[in-house]
């Protein structure tokens, strides 16, 4: 009951910033727009994504912080809904800059990536999460580093690449050093 309460209050203040409401995973047009998401992630040069301009949006990162919110409670109560709210942070991000969380945008959509089989695509996420993880916004990616493994994992398992292994290991290696 507090869960749904929960649910329709965020969708409301959605709906009055002008979103759409997040759509569910079986929708072609989320596909579409996640697998356009991922080509311009893997177009876009390493040195481009650690030089992304700061968000000084007041509206984006609030915004921004209420789709997050949304990923962690979609995520356990409606997961069909999880890729696209992941997609949407991914967009704010390269669309208005960076924020103090936007590395959760990162590892959101990088869990995105490999649980429906992209995982060279989740791969690159991940070795951005580590750069930032060793940089500027360590603290803030570690929140989420468990999370991302750990699809990461369910995915990888069948896969024989090692730079792909590698990288889950050293994301998962920082997680419990810590």
């Amino acid at each position: 009951m507090q869960f749904d309460k929960s649910m329709e209050t965020s969708f409301g203040i959605l709906i009055q910033f002008g979103e759409e409401l997040p759509r569910g995973m079986g929708d072609d047009t989320l596909q579409t727009d996640i697998d356009q998401m991922t080509y311009i992630l893997q177009s876009t040069p390493d040195d481009s994504i650690y030089n992304i301009q700061e968000n000084n949006n007041a509206k984006m990162t609030g915004l921004f912080h209420l789709y997050l919110y949304l990923a962690q409670a979609l995520h356990f109560y409606q997961p069909w809904l999880f890729g696209s709210v992941s997609l949407r942070t991914m967009e704010i991000t390269m669309k208005y800059g960076l924020c103090a969380m936007s590395p959760l945008a990162f590892a959101r959509f990088g869990t995105l990536s490999v649980t429906i089989g992209y995982v060279t695509a989740g791969c690159r996420l991940g070795e951005w999460l580590w750069s930032f993880a060793t940089h500027a916004y360590f603290t803030l990616v570690v929140l989420n580093l468990h999370h991302f493994t750990a699809g990461y994992y369910r995915k990888a398992s069948t896969q024989t690449a090692g730079k792909e292994r590698l990288i889950a290991i050293q994301i998962k290696s920082l997680f419990f050093c810590l």
